[in-house]
C-alpha cells in the first residue's frame, strides 16, 4: 500500500532522468523505427498478427514502454508522447508513400490530431508509474490497459469478420498484464488495486465507443 507522507500538492517526484535531450533523442529515434516497421508490416506480418499494423494498442504500448525506460518526467512524457505519436504516423506516411501505397499524410490529417490528444495522455501515465501519489499510480495503470482492452474488445466484435482474433486477445491479456503487474508491485492492496481494475473497464467500454463512433464522425459510416 502506498503510504502518503504529505498531502499531494507538496509532494515532490523524485526517480525522474535529468538528461532530457538524451530521452527526446531516444523516444524521436524509437518513434522514426516504429514508424518503418509499421508500413512493412501491413505486406510481411503473418495473418493472425497482421492487426499489428493497424493496432493504436501497438504504438500506445511502444509509446507507453519507451517513455517510462528513459525516466521522462510528467511534463517532459506529455510532451513526448504526442511527439511520438505524430513521428509514427508520419514516418509511416512517408515510407508507404515511397512504396507505392499512398496515405493520408499531412501535419492536419486525423491521426495526427488523435495523436496529439492521446500522446500527452500515455505519457504522462508512463511517468506515473514511478510517482508516490496513489492516484497518479492507479491511472498510470489503467490508462494504457484500457487502450489494449477496448481496442481488443472492438477487434474482436465490431470488426470481426475481417481480422484474425488472436491479435485481439493477445491485446486484451496484455493489457490485464499491466494492471496486474502495476497494482502488484506499487499498489499492494486491495481497494486501491479494485478501483484500477474498475477505471480500466471504464475507459476500456469509452474507448469501444470512441471507435465506434470515429469513423461515423469522420468518414460518414
Amino acid at each position: 500500500m502506498i503510504t502518503l507522507t504529505a498531502p499531494p500538492d507538496t509532494i515532490i517526484e523524485t526517480g525522474y532522468t535529468r538528461r532530457p535531450v538524451t530521452s527526446a533523442v531516444v523516444i524521436v529515434l524509437s518513434a522514426l523505427v516504429v514508424g518503418i516497421l509499421t508500413s512493412f508490416g501491413h505486406e510481411f506480418l503473418p495473418s493472425p498478427l497482421s492487426s499489428v499494423a493497424n493496432s493504436a494498442g501497438a504504438w500506445t504500448v511502444i509509446t507507453y514502454g519507451a517513455i517510462y525506460l528513459v525516466r521522462s518526467g510528467p511534463l517532459a512524457a506529455a510532451l513526448l508522447g504526442a511527439v511520438a505519436f505524430v513521428l509514427m504516423n508520419e514516418t509511416y506516411a512517408l515510407v508507404s508513400g515511397w512504396r507505392g501505397f499512398p496515405y493520408f499524410d499531412g501535419l492536419g490529417n486525423q491521426w495526427n490530431i488523435v495523436g496529439v490528444l492521446i500522446g500527452p495522455i500515455v505519457g504522462t501515465a508512463a511517468a506515473w508509474v514511478r510517482s508516490p501519489v496513489l492516484a497518479r499510480v492507479i491511472w498510470a495503470a489503467a490508462a494504457p490497459a484500457a487502450v489494449l482492452v477496448g481496442e481488443g474488445i472492438y477487434g474482436l466484435t465490431l470488426i470481426a469478420s475481417s481480422t484474425s482474433p488472436v491479435y485481439w486477445v493477445a491485446q486484451i491479456i496484455a493489457g490485464g498484464v499491466i494492471v496486474a503487474a502495476i497494482t502488484a508491485v506499487k499498489l499492494r492492496d486491495l481497494r486501491p488495486t479494485l478501483i484500477t481494475y474498475a477505471l480500466t473497464l471504464a475507459l476500456a467500454g469509452l474507448v469501444v465507443l470512441v471507435y465506434a463512433l470515429v469513423p461515423r464522425i469522420l468518414f460518414g459510416f
